[in-house]
């Protein structure tokens, strides 16, 4: 049984026999540890939806203590405690913007009693090694792929003696090494706000007197399908009224996950906007010198850079997330003997969290919710049907007309990206037909 096969039957029998189950989010995840668990235990994490940006490591012979400093993207900082001791050499490991700490691999001896050096890295491959790894030591990495480092958790006594992080899926981060970018500037940034995704692209460029791409913006759409409005363009028009525009429609079920772009001496003249199933806008007939393609489970939610002083784009960079959760509507329903369609409520499906659904029609009625990966379009009597009733969750409604349901979805990173379709279907023995069918709804896993 593949994965998303795997998904649907453990949704399923979760709705099937969790009805009143509701728990908050768990996105952490604590990795194995390295060394022991003698000492006294410490626990350090971010607060909220920060990221560390600094670490600090105290060493002799010994990895002594660690403590870090945390911010938002309004770089507003937190200051953690420190975990172990002073002392000995100071060192000081910073995380630029848009990058995180991604792994940490401890040399230790073989009996688990002591550290000796720590190696940290971060996502763009910035490494630093703090303390004097032993050659007679053994090495634990403390990483999982698609993962930030958020804390560290342990033991010390007085120095640190077993170390182990929190992992959380890596939130906002800029693959690829921007171009043209200035270090230390602050160019302007277009990013889909949180839970949002890129639902269009659009490019301007002119043909005449010479081709010139001109300038890009992006759609943002929420996790119910609401368009919530265009970024303003990056870029610089010369030539207004000539501008030609070409768009991408990124279909619900899929998300922007890569852009290539190619400068033509200081300013982009070619560019092509790929999604994770294949769609893809290309401008311009040249090559591409810088591919920007976000991780697995992710998609690309913004860019940033500088418009040029005379027509076009001189910088460029773009910025990831995890793959937002989201649902949209598949097509209609049809309605019960009442006149009525029965009414159907789905959760956005974030995996760690809550999710329910809610059937509503005629008191006493029975049917199924239609659970599937993949959606049809077929005629049932007056009906059309969405998903396939190979898998289906029986139901009876209550005496209110009602019923509903609620599980807690896995926190499995696997169906990051993973799609379902619903539908509920009931039966209406007075109608014209036999049945009566809600509206049908797509949904995808996301991380946020």
């Amino acid at each position: 049984m593949n994965t998303r096969s795997r998904l649907v039957v453990a949704l399923a029998f979760g709705l099937g026999v969790c009805s009143s189950v509701t728990h908050a989010q768990h996105f952490d995840t604590v990795s194995a540890l390295a060394g022991a668990t003698s000492g006294a235990p410490f626990d350090r994490k971010v607060p909220g939806s920060q990221h560390i940006d600094q670490v600090e490591v105290f060493y002799t012979g010994v990895v002594r203590g660690i403590r870090f400093r945390s911010s938002d993207v309004a770089r507003t900082t937190s200051s953690i405690a420190l975990a172990g001791s002073t002392g000995g050499t100071q060192g000081v490991f910073q995380i630029a913007p848009g990058d995180y700490l991604e792994s940490i691999v401890v040399n230790h001896d073989a009996s688990r009693t002591q550290i000796y050096a720590v190696t940290l890295s971060t996502r763009s491959g910035q490494t630093t090694s703090f303390g004097t790894p032993s050659a007679y030591g053994t090495t634990t990495p403390l990483a999982l792929a698609g993962h930030e480092i958020v804390g560290f958790v342990g033991y010390a006594s007085p120095f640190i003696i077993g170390l182990s992080v929190y992992l959380r899926p890596a939130w906002e981060s800029t693959p690829g090494t921007p171009w043209n970018v200035v270090a230390g500037s602050s160019p302007p940034t277009a990013v889909a706000s949180l839970t949002q995704h890129i639902s269009k692209v659009q490019v301007e460029y002119i043909s005449f007197p010479v081709f010139y791409l001109v300038r890009i913006r992006f759609e943002m759409r929420d996790d119910q399908g609401a368009v919530t409005g265009w970024m303003p363009w990056l870029g610089k028009s010369f030539y207004t009224g000539a501008e030609i525009t070409r768009t991408l429609a990124i279909a619900p079920d899929d998300a922007l996950q890569q852009v290539e772009i190619g400068p033509s001496e200081s300013t982009a003249n070619h560019i092509r906007f790929t999604t994770r199933n294949g769609s893809s806008l290309k401008v311009g007939s040249g090559g591409f010198e810088n591919v920007y393609s976000a991780d697995t489970h992710h998609e690309l939610v913004g860019w940033f850079g500088q418009p040029s002083t005379t027509i076009g784009i001189d910088a460029f960079g773009v910025i990831q997330r995890p793959l937002a959760a989201r649902t949209w509507q598949v097509g209609g329903g049809c309605p019960a003997s009442s006149g009525l369609v029965p009414g159907f409520q789905v959760d956005v499906p974030r995996i760690g969290g809550a999710y329910g659904l809610q059937v509503d029609g005629a008191a006493g009625v029975s049917g199924a919710v239609l659970l599937d990966v993949q959606s049809i379009d077929a005629p049932l009597w007056s009906c059309r049907l969405f998903v396939s009733p190979t898998l289906n969750l029986p139901i009876t409604l209550d005496a209110s007309g009602r019923f509903s349901t609620s599980t807690t979805l896995t926190n499995q990173w696997s169906w990051v990206g993973l799609p379902l379709y619903a539908q509920a279907v009931l039966l209406d023995g007075s109608a014209g037909a036999p049945i009566s069918a809600s509206d049908a709804y797509g949904m995808l896993f996301g991380g946020v």
